[in-house]
């Protein structure tokens, strides 16, 4: 049986600095690849989107990203789940805490994730959050548009 609590990350990809790093982040990061390395137990093939969001370099000075996201669609059963992560030391480190809608990440973002799929159909998978990370966010024919929180 494999530990997985010895596998790899990449969340050492980040371009973070040491205090930040050294803080929450590294836990809170460290618990959504556990979440995730279980996905293909539970939900079966599903894509993966990260990212980060924010950040430039301005001067020869690196401004480091506000957020990492990853989106997660599992596309047979239309289910989805979403996580922003603020790239902060003092992040909380529940993975719950950072469900968001992807519509969410979007905006912030200024991106699409899904083009290829019909507007509709786009909608109904964006516009709402998972409840938890056991209970996706599900297309259900509502493909009203949906307003970020954050």
């Amino acid at each position: 049986a494999e530990d997985s609590l010895s596998a790899y990350s990449m969340q050492n990809i980040l371009p973070v600095t040491k205090d930040v790093w050294r803080g929450k982040l590294s836990k809170a990061l460290f618990e959504l690849d556990l979440f995730e390395r279980n996905i293909s137990k539970t939900k079966g093939g599903t894509l993966a989107i990260y990212g980060l969001i924010g950040g430039s370099t301005s001067s020869n000075e690196l401004i480091p990203p506000q957020y990492m996201f990853r989106v997660y669609l599992q596309n047979e059963y239309q289910l989805s789940i979403a996580f922003l992560v603020p790239i902060s030391s003092d992040v909380e480190t529940d993975s719950a805490r950072h469900i968001v809608s992807i519509d969410c990440i979007e905006s912030l973002a200024k991106i699409n994730l899904f083009s290829s799929l019909k507007e509709e159909v786009q909608n109904d998978i964006e516009n709402k959050a998972a409840t938890s990370t056991d209970i996706w966010a599900r297309k259900d024919g509502n493909s009203e548009e949906s307003i970020c929180a954050i």
